[in-house]
Protein backbone atom coordinates (compact mmCIF):
# COMPACT_ATOMS: atom_id res chain seq x y z
CA UNK A 1 0.00 0.00 0.00
CA UNK A 2 1.39 3.38 -0.98
CA UNK A 3 1.98 6.01 1.65
CA UNK A 4 -0.49 8.87 2.07
CA UNK A 5 1.26 11.74 0.33
CA UNK A 6 -0.10 14.16 2.95
CA UNK A 7 1.22 12.18 5.92
CA UNK A 8 4.17 13.78 7.76
CA UNK A 9 7.71 13.02 6.68
CA UNK A 10 10.52 13.85 9.13
CA UNK A 11 14.11 14.27 7.97
CA UNK A 12 16.75 14.63 10.67
CA UNK A 13 19.72 16.59 9.36
CA UNK A 14 19.88 19.51 6.91
CA UNK A 15 23.20 18.66 5.32
CA UNK A 16 23.55 17.77 1.65
CA UNK A 17 21.95 14.36 2.31
CA UNK A 18 18.86 15.77 4.05
CA UNK A 19 18.35 18.65 1.63
CA UNK A 20 18.60 16.59 -1.55
CA UNK A 21 16.38 13.84 -0.11
CA UNK A 22 13.74 16.47 0.74
CA UNK A 23 14.02 17.72 -2.85
CA UNK A 24 13.26 14.25 -4.30
CA UNK A 25 10.51 13.50 -1.78
CA UNK A 26 8.78 16.73 -2.77
CA UNK A 27 9.21 15.79 -6.43
CA UNK A 28 7.49 12.41 -5.97
CA UNK A 29 4.51 14.10 -4.36
CA UNK A 30 4.96 14.33 -0.58
CA UNK A 31 3.46 17.54 0.76
CA UNK A 32 4.20 17.48 4.50
CA UNK A 33 7.99 17.39 4.86
CA UNK A 34 9.87 18.77 7.86
CA UNK A 35 13.66 18.87 8.24
CA UNK A 36 15.06 19.06 11.77
CA UNK A 37 18.55 20.54 12.10
CA UNK A 38 20.36 20.92 15.42
CA UNK A 39 22.61 23.76 14.21
CA UNK A 40 21.56 27.22 13.05
CA UNK A 41 22.23 26.65 9.34
CA UNK A 42 21.77 24.11 6.57
CA UNK A 43 24.56 22.57 4.53
CA UNK A 44 26.29 20.41 7.13
CA UNK A 45 30.06 20.30 6.62
CA UNK A 46 29.73 22.26 3.37
CA UNK A 47 30.61 25.82 4.26
CA UNK A 48 32.03 28.53 1.97
CA UNK A 49 33.59 31.53 3.72
CA UNK A 50 34.48 34.76 1.94
CA UNK A 51 37.69 36.06 3.52
CA UNK A 52 39.65 39.23 2.79
CA UNK A 53 42.01 37.32 0.48
CA UNK A 54 39.45 35.06 -1.19
CA UNK A 55 37.15 32.07 -0.83
CA UNK A 56 37.73 29.34 1.75
CA UNK A 57 35.92 26.00 1.44
CA UNK A 58 35.88 24.01 4.68
CA UNK A 59 34.98 20.76 2.91
CA UNK A 60 34.18 19.84 -0.73
CA UNK A 61 35.38 22.35 -3.33
CA UNK A 62 33.14 20.93 -6.08
CA UNK A 63 30.93 18.06 -7.18
CA UNK A 64 30.76 15.75 -10.18
CA UNK A 65 27.96 16.89 -12.45
CA UNK A 66 25.46 14.28 -13.63
CA UNK A 67 22.21 14.62 -15.54
CA UNK A 68 20.27 14.36 -12.27
CA UNK A 69 22.30 17.15 -10.68
CA UNK A 70 22.05 19.25 -13.84
CA UNK A 71 18.25 18.89 -13.63
CA UNK A 72 18.31 19.99 -9.97
CA UNK A 73 20.42 23.05 -10.80
CA UNK A 74 18.07 23.98 -13.64
CA UNK A 75 15.08 23.57 -11.34
CA UNK A 76 16.52 25.76 -8.57
CA UNK A 77 17.88 28.23 -11.14
CA UNK A 78 21.54 27.94 -10.17
CA UNK A 79 24.24 28.17 -12.83
CA UNK A 80 27.24 25.87 -12.28
CA UNK A 81 30.80 27.12 -12.60
CA UNK A 82 33.07 25.05 -14.84
CA UNK A 83 36.77 24.60 -14.04
CA UNK A 84 39.53 26.48 -15.84
CA UNK A 85 41.41 24.79 -18.66
CA UNK A 86 44.70 24.87 -16.77
CA UNK A 87 43.18 22.63 -14.07
CA UNK A 88 43.29 19.62 -16.40
CA UNK A 89 46.78 18.64 -15.29
CA UNK A 90 46.89 16.46 -12.16
CA UNK A 91 50.01 15.38 -10.34
CA UNK A 92 51.19 12.74 -7.89
CA UNK A 93 54.12 13.41 -5.58
CA UNK A 94 56.28 10.36 -6.23
CA UNK A 95 59.95 9.76 -5.40
CA UNK A 96 60.28 13.35 -4.15
CA UNK A 97 59.03 15.00 -7.32
CA UNK A 98 55.77 16.01 -8.98
CA UNK A 99 54.83 13.77 -11.88
CA UNK A 100 51.81 13.05 -14.05
CA UNK A 101 52.92 9.47 -14.70
CA UNK A 102 54.15 7.87 -11.46
CA UNK A 103 54.41 4.35 -12.92
CA UNK A 104 57.12 2.50 -14.82
CA UNK A 105 57.04 2.55 -18.63
CA UNK A 106 56.76 -1.24 -18.53
CA UNK A 107 53.52 -0.90 -16.53
CA UNK A 108 51.68 1.04 -19.24
CA UNK A 109 50.54 -2.12 -21.11
CA UNK A 110 49.19 -3.47 -17.79
CA UNK A 111 47.29 -0.22 -17.27
CA UNK A 112 45.64 -0.68 -20.68
CA UNK A 113 44.89 -4.34 -19.92
CA UNK A 114 43.28 -3.41 -16.60
CA UNK A 115 41.08 -0.78 -18.22
CA UNK A 116 39.95 -3.34 -20.81
CA UNK A 117 39.18 -5.84 -18.03
CA UNK A 118 37.02 -3.28 -16.23
CA UNK A 119 35.29 -2.14 -19.41
CA UNK A 120 34.57 -5.43 -21.17
CA UNK A 121 34.89 -8.18 -18.56
CA UNK A 122 33.79 -6.49 -15.34
CA UNK A 123 31.71 -9.50 -14.21
CA UNK A 124 34.89 -11.57 -14.18
CA UNK A 125 36.86 -8.91 -12.32
CA UNK A 126 34.62 -8.14 -9.36
CA UNK A 127 36.37 -7.44 -6.04
CA UNK A 128 36.36 -10.28 -3.53
CA UNK A 129 34.95 -10.02 -0.02
CA UNK A 130 37.36 -8.18 2.33
CA UNK A 131 39.82 -7.60 -0.52
CA UNK A 132 41.71 -4.32 -0.18
CA UNK A 133 42.10 -1.75 -2.95
CA UNK A 134 45.81 -2.54 -3.10
CA UNK A 135 45.17 -6.28 -3.45
CA UNK A 136 42.44 -5.82 -6.03
CA UNK A 137 44.27 -3.28 -8.20
CA UNK A 138 47.43 -5.41 -8.02
CA UNK A 139 45.66 -8.31 -9.72
CA UNK A 140 43.61 -6.03 -12.01
CA UNK A 141 46.71 -4.08 -13.17
CA UNK A 142 50.00 -4.81 -11.36
CA UNK A 143 51.68 -3.87 -8.07
CA UNK A 144 53.44 -0.81 -9.49
CA UNK A 145 50.15 0.70 -10.71
CA UNK A 146 48.40 -0.28 -7.49
CA UNK A 147 50.99 1.32 -5.22
CA UNK A 148 51.91 4.41 -7.20
CA UNK A 149 48.75 5.37 -9.11
CA UNK A 150 45.55 3.78 -7.77
CA UNK A 151 46.25 4.02 -4.03
CA UNK A 152 47.42 7.66 -4.02
CA UNK A 153 44.47 8.62 -6.22
CA UNK A 154 41.87 7.07 -3.91
CA UNK A 155 43.65 8.24 -0.78
CA UNK A 156 42.85 11.82 -1.80
CA UNK A 157 39.13 10.96 -1.87
CA UNK A 158 38.71 8.53 1.02
CA UNK A 159 41.46 9.76 3.33
CA UNK A 160 42.86 6.27 3.76
CA UNK A 161 45.70 4.24 2.30
CA UNK A 162 44.75 1.67 -0.34
CA UNK A 163 46.12 -1.16 1.81
CA UNK A 164 43.19 -0.49 4.18
CA UNK A 165 40.41 0.54 1.78
CA UNK A 166 37.73 -2.01 0.85
CA UNK A 167 37.84 -2.80 -2.87
CA UNK A 168 34.25 -4.01 -2.79
CA UNK A 169 32.98 -0.68 -1.43
CA UNK A 170 34.96 1.41 -3.89
CA UNK A 171 35.10 -0.68 -7.07
CA UNK A 172 32.05 -2.90 -6.51
CA UNK A 173 29.65 -0.25 -7.80
CA UNK A 174 31.57 -0.07 -11.09
CA UNK A 175 31.65 -3.84 -11.62
CA UNK A 176 27.96 -4.44 -10.84
CA UNK A 177 25.27 -4.74 -13.50
CA UNK A 178 23.47 -1.70 -12.08
CA UNK A 179 23.88 1.32 -14.34
CA UNK A 180 25.39 4.51 -12.94
CA UNK A 181 24.97 8.00 -14.31
CA UNK A 182 27.84 9.24 -16.42
CA UNK A 183 29.84 12.08 -14.92
CA UNK A 184 29.87 15.31 -16.94
CA UNK A 185 32.87 16.69 -15.06
CA UNK A 186 33.60 18.72 -11.96
CA UNK A 187 31.65 21.91 -11.23
CA UNK A 188 31.28 24.39 -8.41
CA UNK A 189 29.51 27.75 -8.06
CA UNK A 190 30.42 31.41 -8.23
CA UNK A 191 30.26 31.86 -4.45
CA UNK A 192 31.40 28.36 -3.55
CA UNK A 193 29.68 25.10 -2.69
CA UNK A 194 27.52 26.67 0.00
CA UNK A 195 25.71 28.58 -2.75
CA UNK A 196 24.29 25.20 -3.82
CA UNK A 197 22.99 24.27 -0.37
CA UNK A 198 21.72 27.81 0.33
CA UNK A 199 19.86 28.00 -2.99
CA UNK A 200 18.42 24.51 -2.50
CA UNK A 201 17.29 25.49 1.02
CA UNK A 202 15.46 28.54 -0.34
CA UNK A 203 13.85 26.45 -3.08
CA UNK A 204 12.61 23.84 -0.59
CA UNK A 205 11.13 26.50 1.71
CA UNK A 206 9.32 28.03 -1.28
CA UNK A 207 7.88 24.57 -2.00
CA UNK A 208 6.49 24.28 1.52
CA UNK A 209 9.21 22.17 3.11
CA UNK A 210 9.62 23.24 6.74
CA UNK A 211 13.12 23.50 8.24
CA UNK A 212 13.42 23.78 12.01
CA UNK A 213 16.85 24.91 13.22
CA UNK A 214 18.31 24.47 16.68
CA UNK A 215 16.17 21.39 17.22
CA UNK A 216 17.22 18.08 18.72
CA UNK A 217 14.84 15.54 17.23
CA UNK A 218 14.05 12.01 18.36
CA UNK A 219 12.74 9.25 16.13
CA UNK A 220 8.95 8.79 16.15
CA UNK A 221 8.37 5.23 14.94
CA UNK A 222 4.80 6.09 13.94
CA UNK A 223 6.04 8.77 11.53
CA UNK A 224 8.11 8.15 8.45
CA UNK A 225 11.56 9.37 9.49
CA UNK A 226 14.78 9.55 7.53
CA UNK A 227 18.06 9.92 9.41
CA UNK A 228 20.28 12.12 7.23
CA UNK A 229 22.99 12.54 9.84
CA UNK A 230 26.55 11.42 10.40
CA UNK A 231 27.07 7.78 11.28
CA UNK A 232 28.16 8.73 14.78
CA UNK A 233 24.80 10.40 15.47
CA UNK A 234 23.03 7.04 15.12
CA UNK A 235 24.40 6.02 18.51
CA UNK A 236 21.91 8.36 20.18
CA UNK A 237 19.21 8.66 17.53
CA UNK A 238 18.75 5.01 16.60
CA UNK A 239 20.82 2.50 18.62
CA UNK A 240 19.33 -0.48 16.75
CA UNK A 241 21.08 0.64 13.55
CA UNK A 242 24.11 1.93 15.43
CA UNK A 243 24.80 -1.54 16.83
CA UNK A 244 25.43 -2.75 13.28
CA UNK A 245 28.07 -0.05 12.71
CA UNK A 246 29.56 0.20 16.21
CA UNK A 247 32.90 -1.39 15.22
CA UNK A 248 33.42 1.00 12.30
CA UNK A 249 36.32 3.44 12.70
CA UNK A 250 36.31 7.10 11.69
CA UNK A 251 38.64 9.24 9.68
CA UNK A 252 39.94 12.46 11.25
CA UNK A 253 41.10 15.04 8.74
CA UNK A 254 41.93 18.72 8.49
CA UNK A 255 41.60 21.16 5.61
CA UNK A 256 43.82 24.24 5.47
CA UNK A 257 43.49 26.96 2.85
CA UNK A 258 46.81 28.75 2.41
CA UNK A 259 47.05 32.14 0.69
CA UNK A 260 50.45 33.34 -0.53
CA UNK A 261 52.07 35.02 -3.54
CA UNK A 262 54.99 32.69 -4.13
CA UNK A 263 55.55 31.04 -7.50
CA UNK A 264 54.62 27.36 -7.88
CA UNK A 265 56.78 25.10 -10.06
CA UNK A 266 53.65 23.40 -11.42
CA UNK A 267 50.18 24.45 -12.53
CA UNK A 268 47.09 22.28 -12.57
CA UNK A 269 44.30 20.83 -10.47
CA UNK A 270 46.47 19.71 -7.62
CA UNK A 271 48.72 17.01 -6.19
CA UNK A 272 48.07 13.63 -4.55
CA UNK A 273 50.72 12.47 -2.12
CA UNK A 274 52.05 8.92 -2.19
CA UNK A 275 51.72 7.44 1.30
CA UNK A 276 55.27 6.09 1.12
CA UNK A 277 56.61 9.59 1.83
CA UNK A 278 55.11 9.42 5.35
CA UNK A 279 53.60 12.89 5.07
CA UNK A 280 50.33 13.65 6.82
CA UNK A 281 49.28 15.58 3.73
CA UNK A 282 47.11 13.44 1.45
CA UNK A 283 46.42 15.99 -1.26
CA UNK A 284 46.75 19.62 -2.32
CA UNK A 285 44.20 21.57 -4.36
CA UNK A 286 45.34 24.56 -6.42
CA UNK A 287 42.13 26.55 -5.92
CA UNK A 288 43.03 29.54 -8.10
CA UNK A 289 43.85 27.19 -10.99
CA UNK A 290 40.66 25.14 -10.67
CA UNK A 291 37.95 27.83 -10.52
CA UNK A 292 37.95 31.54 -11.30
CA UNK A 293 37.58 34.24 -8.62
CA UNK A 294 38.95 32.12 -5.77
CA UNK A 295 41.36 34.92 -4.82
CA UNK A 296 40.60 38.65 -4.60
CA UNK A 297 43.91 39.53 -6.26
CA UNK A 298 45.24 37.83 -9.38
CA UNK A 299 48.72 38.02 -7.82
CA UNK A 300 47.72 35.76 -4.93
CA UNK A 301 47.73 31.96 -4.89
CA UNK A 302 45.27 29.77 -2.98
CA UNK A 303 45.98 26.17 -1.99
CA UNK A 304 43.90 23.77 0.12
CA UNK A 305 45.88 21.13 1.98
CA UNK A 306 43.95 18.02 3.02
CA UNK A 307 45.68 16.11 5.79
CA UNK A 308 45.11 13.20 8.14
CA UNK A 309 44.95 14.42 11.71
CA UNK A 310 45.98 12.60 14.88
CA UNK A 311 45.03 15.07 17.58
CA UNK A 312 47.02 18.11 16.45
CA UNK A 313 45.56 21.55 17.15
CA UNK A 314 45.33 24.19 14.43
CA UNK A 315 48.68 25.83 15.15
CA UNK A 316 50.47 22.46 15.09
CA UNK A 317 48.72 21.51 11.83
CA UNK A 318 49.74 24.76 10.13
CA UNK A 319 53.35 24.55 11.35
CA UNK A 320 53.62 20.94 10.17
CA UNK A 321 51.98 21.82 6.84
CA UNK A 322 54.49 24.60 6.09
CA UNK A 323 57.35 22.24 6.95
CA UNK A 324 56.01 19.57 4.56
CA UNK A 325 55.44 22.17 1.85
CA UNK A 326 59.04 23.36 2.10
CA UNK A 327 60.29 19.77 1.74
CA UNK A 328 58.04 19.07 -1.25
CA UNK A 329 58.52 22.33 -3.15
CA UNK A 330 62.17 22.79 -2.18
CA UNK A 331 61.90 26.29 -0.68
CA UNK A 332 60.04 28.38 1.88
CA UNK A 333 57.13 30.59 0.88
CA UNK A 334 58.39 34.09 0.15
CA UNK A 335 55.30 35.78 1.56
CA UNK A 336 52.77 33.73 3.51
CA UNK A 337 49.59 35.82 3.82
CA UNK A 338 47.06 33.70 5.73
CA UNK A 339 46.07 30.17 6.70
CA UNK A 340 42.54 29.00 7.53
CA UNK A 341 42.24 25.55 9.11
CA UNK A 342 39.20 23.40 9.83
CA UNK A 343 39.51 20.14 11.78
CA UNK A 344 36.94 17.39 11.18
CA UNK A 345 37.11 14.73 13.90
CA UNK A 346 34.67 12.24 12.34
CA UNK A 347 33.27 13.55 9.03
CA UNK A 348 33.02 10.10 7.49
CA UNK A 349 33.88 6.48 8.34
CA UNK A 350 36.88 4.60 7.10
CA UNK A 351 35.91 2.71 3.96
CA UNK A 352 37.59 -0.49 5.10
CA UNK A 353 36.54 -4.11 5.65
CA UNK A 354 34.71 -3.21 8.90
CA UNK A 355 32.40 -0.82 7.03
CA UNK A 356 31.99 -3.34 4.20
CA UNK A 357 30.75 -6.00 6.64
CA UNK A 358 28.51 -3.52 8.46
CA UNK A 359 26.84 -2.36 5.23
CA UNK A 360 26.23 -5.96 4.17
CA UNK A 361 24.56 -6.67 7.53
CA UNK A 362 22.62 -3.38 7.43
CA UNK A 363 21.08 -4.33 4.07
CA UNK A 364 19.58 -7.45 5.64
CA UNK A 365 17.50 -5.43 8.11
CA UNK A 366 14.19 -3.62 7.85
CA UNK A 367 13.48 -0.71 10.18
CA UNK A 368 9.80 -0.09 9.53
CA UNK A 369 9.12 3.62 8.99
CA UNK A 370 12.75 4.59 9.60
CA UNK A 371 15.15 5.10 6.68
CA UNK A 372 18.76 6.19 6.40
CA UNK A 373 20.98 8.22 4.10
CA UNK A 374 24.51 9.52 4.42
CA UNK A 375 28.15 9.01 3.51
CA UNK A 376 28.43 5.72 5.46
CA UNK A 377 26.23 3.64 3.14
CA UNK A 378 28.66 3.14 0.28
CA UNK A 379 28.64 6.59 -1.34
CA UNK A 380 31.09 9.18 -0.06
CA UNK A 381 30.86 11.71 -2.90
CA UNK A 382 28.06 14.25 -3.28
CA UNK A 383 26.91 12.96 -6.68
CA UNK A 384 26.73 9.39 -5.34
CA UNK A 385 24.71 10.47 -2.30
CA UNK A 386 22.32 12.42 -4.53
CA UNK A 387 21.81 9.37 -6.77
CA UNK A 388 21.16 7.23 -3.67
CA UNK A 389 18.60 9.77 -2.38
CA UNK A 390 16.74 9.85 -5.68
CA UNK A 391 16.28 6.08 -5.52
CA UNK A 392 15.40 6.21 -1.81
CA UNK A 393 12.65 8.78 -2.41
CA UNK A 394 11.02 6.54 -5.02
CA UNK A 395 11.32 3.54 -2.69
CA UNK A 396 9.56 5.43 0.10
CA UNK A 397 6.87 6.55 -2.36
CA UNK A 398 6.22 2.97 -3.48
CA UNK A 399 5.70 1.59 0.02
Amino acid sequence: MKKDLHSPIHIIGAGISGLTLAYFLEKVGFTNITIFEKSDRSGGIIHSCQKELGLVETAANGLLLTKTIADILKDIKLVPLSPNKKSKKRFIYHNHKFTRLPILITSIPWLIIGIIRLSLFKKLWKPKNSETVYEYSSRLFNKDIAQNLVCPGLQGIYGEDGSQLSAKLIFGKYTSSKKREHSLGLVSFENGMQEFTDTLTTYLCDKGVKIKYGTDMTVDKDTTTILATSLKSLEFLYPKAWNIFKDVKYQSISTTTLFHNDNKPIQGFGVLINKRHSYKTMGILFNDHIFSNRTKSTKDISETWIRSNSGQDKSEIEKDLLFEREKMFGHKIYEKKALFTTVWKAPFPRYDSHLEKAINEFKQHQFGNVFFTGNYLGEIGISGIIAYNKELAYDIRKQ
